[in-house]
């Protein structure tokens, strides 16, 4: 049978061998275009045309218990080729960006330095104070923030000042950055077609709209730290809401997964293929946990930022105990509403160990069932994508109870918010690797 769609010829022939199987076993899902939808079929085989899938590599072939089922070659056209490459190269960069400032955010969170910057100036900000007197102009600003006549020692001067601004600054400049990696490149490729070609308008509409919320988000979190009304009268410390900064932070990665999805999906564009054996069976069961696995980080991501937006991971520096004791007494307390929960340090870091160690059993069951159906197929990427996943997540909780222990000083505490990204980088790719085992 011979399809063509958008410039990709695609032959397929059927072969058996060793034993006569039923037309109906071998049923094989080849993904050719993004939203056509197509049913071929021969006297051994059918071939069902899925949508949101990419077009196949130069020669795929898939065996299966020793016996060659389908043979699928494919033969794309220059232009396809070099736009899937360009395209994806974009967006692999633009995911790193935002890595980089996800990171430089933990740090800016960890250092106080969030709120140096009093005004949200997405234009004239992008440039920092040049002359002694925009320094001083920009440091009588915070002079009158809750955090400076509040928080900040006496003798806290323009130096001191200086050092948190650049922090807070570098990390918006990334963030205007990574709209500008973001928007030409996009209008290039709209203009050449590839866009549209690859079938990805929703997806980039999408991606758009949520790094432009991130930005709302993130000036919405500070505005919650530098209004007067929030702190005057009371001794609450002046910090962000830390209810914003977890939403901060899980929109990014919001906007992180679906970008790095993409990225993966237009560079390894290779044909689904479904048998119904053990291997399918298998592969449905991997995805599955390790989809869960993923929200699961996330939850405890979620959490992590909670321990980190109410300072509370200092407050105990033993494990795996809490003040010597495996559940704090502190959380015996009558509290009449989960929000008491929720702003309570000691219950919030109490959950979040308890999430990592769920993260930890749901990864590591992610890590054994997608070995077995990596195996069963002989399916070299979804092996490699495990030991990924594996090395992260060791690395992850290495890093967490190494960051308890030392009572959270800032390079390990950054370090482990890295790591949460790290992770979650590597059950992304392993999904994707999962999906070319059905």
């Amino acid at each position: 049978i011979n399809a063509e769609y958008m410039g990709v010829r695609v032959r397929l022939s059927a072969m058996m061998a060793l034993r006569c199987i039923h037309p109906s076993r071998l049923i094989s899902r080849v993904g050719v275009a993004r939203s056509t939808r197509r049913l071929l079929s021969t006297s051994s085989c059918s071939v069902r045309v899925l949508r949101r899938t990419l077009p196949l590599p130069p020669s795929t072939i898939q065996r299966c218990g020793g016996i060659r089922l389908v043979e699928v070659r494919a033969e794309q056209g220059t232009d396809d080729a070099r736009a899937r490459r360009a395209v994806s190269t974009w967006l692999f960069i633009c995911a790193g960006i935002t890595f980089t400032i996800v990171v430089i955010g933990g740090l800016t969170r960890l250092t106080e330095s969030g709120l140096s910057i009093v005004e949200w100036n997405p234009i004239m900000g992008a440039l920092p104070p040049m002359t002694e007197e925009q320094w001083i102009e920009e440091f009588e600003k915070y002079k009158k923030s809750p955090e400076f006549y509040k928080m900040r020692p006496t003798g806290f001067d323009i130096s001191d000042f200086q050092r948190i601004f650049f922090l807070e600054w570098f990390h918006r400049l990334c963030a205007r950055g990574l709209g500008l990696v973001w928007l030409l490149p996009l209008l290039h490729f709209a203009r050449k077609g590839y866009i549209g070609r690859l079938g990805l308008w929703p997806r980039m509409g999408l991606l758009s709209v949520l790094g432009a919320a991130q930005g709302v988000m993130g000036w919405c979190m500070v505005s919650s730290g530098v209004e007067k009304k929030n702190f005057d009268g009371n001794d609450n410390p002046v910090r962000v809401s830390h209810y914003r900064l977890a939403m901060h932070l899980m929109l990014a990665f919001g906007l992180y997964i679906p970008m790095l999805w993409t990225a993966f999906g237009v560079r390894t564009a290779r044909p689904i293929l479904s048998k119904a054996t053990g291997a399918a069976l298998s592969g449905s069961r991997a995805r599955m946990i390790t989809k869960v696995a993923t929200a699961t980080v996330l939850v405890t991501s979620f959490w992590g930022a909670l321990v980190a937006g109410l300072d509370a991971g200092m407050i105990f520096d033993d494990w795996p105990t809490m003040g010597g004791h495996a559940i704090p007494p502190e959380l015996y307390r009558t509290r009449s509403s989960l929000k008491e929960y929720l702003e309570d340090d000691v219950a919030v870091q109490f959950f979040h160990r308890c999430l990592a160690y769920a993260s930890l059993l749901i990864v590591g069951a992610s890590y054994h069932s997608a070995r077995s159906a990596g195996a069963l197929v002989k399916n070299l990427p979804v092996l490699k994508a495990a030991n990924l996943v594996a090395a992260a997540v060791f690395l992850q909780v290495t890093l967490g109870i190494i960051t308890v222990l030392n009572a959270s000083p800032i390079p390990l505490a950054s370090a482990h918010q890295g790591g949460s990204v790290l992770l979650i980088t590597a059950l992304t790719y392993l999904t994707h690797c999962l999906r070319f085992v059905v």
